[in-house]
């Protein structure tokens, strides 16, 4: 069996956030947080802001799209008349001297804005220098230390009710930690092959990574002293192992649970979606099967490839690894950087994930 480390180092490289996504990312939240800790039309409170989603979280691949951010507003917003849609509101009109913010040093505007209200927050659509860019701007009261939940409005209820995104990024850091630091880089290569396996009918982000959660923290994943390969494989088998019994019934969808609260995230996954999403789990777990097994390298290679590149498009899984790569590789420590750089030391300046040591196959 071929470990193929370098192949999967490669894939991890290119299904990173790109560079000018990762910028926006980095610029326009602390811009946010600036303007809105300044605004005299929404008070906030310390510390003002946190990024959350999957972009905190180092799981987002890509074309980073949005980020997510917690405004932590005063408390005594709750105490107003129908106050879950009233703070949405408040944000929404705050909102409105954002561009003139995000103009640069000597006052340049080249900003638009959109402002949509949402269920539980206001989404801002920025178009700055041509580049599009959302921000999910979720108000959040904080009363408390980390683990315990926030609470943010829901319009569609008014009411405010518990959410805990916080606490599930340190829960996720702890679990990655305690794993080999392979929990990570594995809701990254899930993420992916939704993306290039579904074009349609795509399970959310957020649902993936219940999933690899659940499936890492009941340790039924084959993760000690395994090839990303194998790993991978062990998540297509156990995912399918738990949702085949609610396949096979008609019109059954399964409960995808939050980590942290228990409720169902999956609540509007249609029949229709979670069949598709099913048969997809199912020929990418033969694939990876047949990989494993093969004493083949190219014929592993091509089987790998099925798993994770398009059928036409970029080719995320190498058919041939870059050289620079390869000597690298026989230095010892990889790292993976948020923008895809590999270095055979840790960088100072951004976040990056260790490779785990793999066992050496042969091939």
């Amino acid at each position: 069996m071929n470990s193929l480390r370098d192949h999967f180092l490669t894939l991890l490289t290119r299904i990173q956030p790109k560079e000018d996504r990762v910028s926006l990312a980095v610029e326009l939240p602390t811009k946010v947080r600036d303007f809105l800790k300044e605004c005299d039309k929404i008070i906030t409170v310390e510390p003002h802001t946190r990024l959350a989603g999957s972009y905190a979280r180092d799981t987002a691949v890509k074309q980073i799209k949005d980020v997510d951010i917690l405004l932590f507003v005063d408390p005594k917003y709750k105490d107003k008349e129908d106050s879950a849609k009233a703070t949405i509101n408040l944000l929404v009109n705050a909102l409105d001297g954002l561009p003139k913010a995000l103009g640069d040093e000597n006052g340049k505007v080249d900003a638009e804005l959109s402002l949509k209200r949402q269920r539980r927050s206001v989404l801002v659509h920025v178009t700055i220098d041509e580049k599009d860019f959302d921000m999910d701007i979720v108000p959040s009261i904080y009363e408390g230390d980390s683990p315990v939940p926030l609470e943010v409005p829901d319009r569609d209820l008014s009411k405010w009710i518990s959410s805990n995104p916080l606490g599930y990024s340190q829960a996720l850091s702890d679990l990655n930690q305690d794993q080999q630091g392979k929990i990570v880089p594995l809701n990254k290569m899930f993420k992916h092959w939704r993306d290039v396996r579904m074009k349609y009918r795509r399970p959310k982000s957020y649902w993936l990574e219940c999933m690899v959660y659940k499936h890492a923290d009941v340790k039924k994943l084959k993760i000690e002293d395994s090839s990303y390969g194998e790993l991978f494989h062990s998540l297509l088998v156990s995912v399918y192992e738990e949702y085949v019994g609610t396949f096979e019934k008609d019109g059954a969808v399964p409960l995808v649970k939050d980590p942290m609260l228990g409720n169902n995230v999956a609540k509007f996954w249609t029949r229709a979606e979670f069949e598709t999403f099913m048969r997809r789990i199912e020929e990418s777990k033969n694939w990876a099967a047949k990989a494993l097994e093969t004493e083949d390298e190219a014929t592993a290679i091509e089987l790998w490839q099925k798993v994770f590149n398009e059928d036409e498009g970029e080719e995320y899984f190498p058919t041939t690894v870059d050289e620079v790569l390869k000597s690298i590789l026989t230095r010892g420590s990889i790292f993976v950087s948020r923008t895809g750089n590999i270095s055979g030391q840790k960088p100072l300046s951004e976040k990056a994930l260790e490779s785990p040591k793999h066992r050496y196959f042969g091939g």
